[in-house]
């Protein structure tokens, strides 16, 4: 099977930590297919103003078929019903590059818009067959207009649509997917990289003492992320000796540490910035609980690592997130826009005692090649029923 996977949502030498969750769902579905891939680049970021420099942009050396980084040019915040014809033409002549040397059997777009409209649209012009991939935010984040209208029309196009989670799928179909042809996948989760590493040995290296209590969190810095969330229930938490790490990079950074400095906490909040992915597992071996807030979501990844790490997560209740966090067994689940419920889960769940190898075994189901396998057989069954003329062409 030959797959030409269409995606924003990969790494590059510019941006070596982007979208890992990704990364490693398209690595390893490449152990099983031959997978090419077109990776786009937005012109306004990092990546993109190399490309414009001095076109010098080369892709990160990958066990796939083919790897390439055309830069999307688009009007910023404005124009958006635009922006699938913009990244259609980004990647038209790597398009019809693929079709002549690679002979895809398939397309394969993962984040759905424009990504997953464009590639849909020109798929259909190819005369092939397309499956979609939602993610959480591409679809919870969508606002009436051309976004949702961009959505809705993607979720038409394609054979196959798939969701990382149930409360995604229903989204989805809400949106006009045919529920025959919509299904859950989850993400999965490297448990050879995410083990649980000595605390006392990582805290020695983070400089933290084996009294003190460490809150965890790790993702971009984003409003719907719910950091803000966090250093409120942190501030009201009652937990001696404890300090919060952010670790991540994005736009409400200068927000979040105002907000640390007018709460008094300035001095038990450490903001890290972005680390190395490898760098990760010691991080979340290290602390007592990984946390995410965030007001929508589908199923993140950072969970996933973390309960494979062996440390419980505490998790606002939203999007697939009640579909992995057990109460009790792995983490908690929390109203997260109260800060004294954020208050209140951080004092309990720091004062539970959490066995590690039961936080571990609740996601040792969830792997890359569970994943990587349960994507094959859709990606199969959108070729088997094109084919046959059973799906609409």
């Amino acid at each position: 099977m030959r797959v030409l996977a269409i995606t924003n949502l990969f790494p590059n030498l510019l941006e070596p930590g982007r979208s890992t969750f990704n990364e490693q769902h398209l690595l390893h579905l490449a152990q099983r297919v031959s997978l090419s891939v077109i990776a786009p680049v937005a012109w306004t970021s990092p990546a993109g103003r190399k490309r414009r420099a001095d076109r010098s942009l080369q892709p990160l050396e990958r066990q796939l078929a083919g790897l390439v980084h055309p830069t999307f040019f688009y009007p910023p915040r404005i124009a958006r019903a635009s922006y699938p014809y913009c990244f259609r033409r980004s990647i038209a002549a790597d398009f019809r590059r693929q079709l002549a040397e690679f002979a895809p059997d398939v397309v394969y777009a993962t984040w759905i818009y424009p990504d997953a409209l464009a590639a849909a649209q020109l798929a259909r012009q190819a005369g092939l067959p397309v499956v979609i991939k939602a993610h959480g935010s591409d679809i919870h984040s969508l606002d009436p207009g051309a976004r949702m209208e961009g959505a809705r029309a993607a979720l038409r196009l394609a054979d196959f649509s798939i969701a990382v989670s149930q409360d995604l799928r229903k989204s989805m179909i809400g949106l006009g997917a045919e529920a025959i042809r919509t299904v859950t996948i989850y993400n999965g989760v490297d448990l050879e990289r995410f083990q649980r590493l000595g605390q006392a040995q990582c805290r020695e290296k983070l400089g933290i003492a084996k009294t003190e209590k460490m809150l965890l969190y790790v993702g971009n810095l984003k409003q719907v992320k719910g950091v803000d969330r966090l250093i409120a229930g942190f501030t009201q938490a009652a937990v001696r000796d404890c300090r919060l790490f952010i670790v991540g990079d994005g736009s409400e950074l200068a927000t979040l540490k105002e907000q640390a400095r007018s709460a008094g906490v300035a001095d038990r909040v450490w903001f890290a910035g972005r680390r190395p992915h490898h760098e990760i597992p010691m991080l979340m071996s290290a602390a007592d609980l990984v946390c995410l807030l965030s007001r929508n979501e589908g199923v993140p990844n950072v969970l996933l690592e973390a309960m494979a790490t062996g440390t419980p997560v505490l998790a606002s209740q939203v999007g697939g997130i009640p579909e992995v966090v057990q109460e009790g067994k792995n983490g908690l689940l929390v109203d997260a826009s109260s800060p004294d419920h954020v208050a209140a889960a951080i004092n309990d769940i720091l004062r539970r005692r959490w066995d590690a190898a039961k936080v571990r075994d609740s996601v040792r189901g969830l792997t890359w090649d569970r994943n990587a396998a349960e994507t094959v057989s859709v990606l199969d069954s959108a070729i088997s029923g094109y084919c046959r003329g059973d799906l609409d062409p």
